[in-house]
């Protein structure tokens, strides 16, 4: 993988004005380096109590790009995401917000890998928490795979 891009960062560039307006005063200004696998920057955000919302900027053109659709609803959106509040109080204090499993998007900026983290419920009962690995390669998400673990533990 190259190095991080150094340059100039691009203004986001939208699909169409719903867009713009809807996305535009969350990325503008939102980055001031890539913070994803080298040149571009991930962007999370949440709309009051709401499901996390991200999208994926190239710091070098601007252009966005959504995240898997297997994983979003209404373009942007992770939901299934609450349990994983019950991991915080089991994380090691060295483990940044980004990288614990209270995190529901793991990332690095030197790194095409995005784990996505939500929980599987079966009627009001968590069941599962799904680890899906992405990679970010040619413009494009390739599913590398899932893997299912046990529930954190209530606090």
């Amino acid at each position: 993988m190259p190095g991080l891009y150094g340059g100039p960062i691009a203004n986001p560039r939208f699909r169409n004005r719903s867009e713009e307006e809807y996305l535009g005063p969350l990325l503008h200004g939102a980055a001031s380096a890539p913070n994803f696998s080298g040149q571009f920057w991930l962007v999370q955000f949440r709309m009051g109590s709401g499901p996390l919302g991200a999208v994926l900027v190239d710091a070098k053109t601007g252009s966005a790009f959504r995240l898997p659709h297997e994983i979003v609803r209404d373009d942007f959106f992770i939901h299934g995401t609450e349990c994983l509040s019950g991991y915080r109080g089991l994380q090691r204090p060295d483990v940044t917000d980004d990288e614990g499993d209270s995190a529901p998007l793991s990332f690095k900026a030197d790194s095409e890998l995005l784990i996505i983290r939500q929980c599987r419920v079966d009627g009001a009962a968590v069941t599962a928490v799904e680890r899906i690995y992405y990679r970010w390669h040619g413009r494009r998400w390739q599913f590398l795979m899932r893997v299912s673990t046990a529930p954190p533990p209530v606090f």
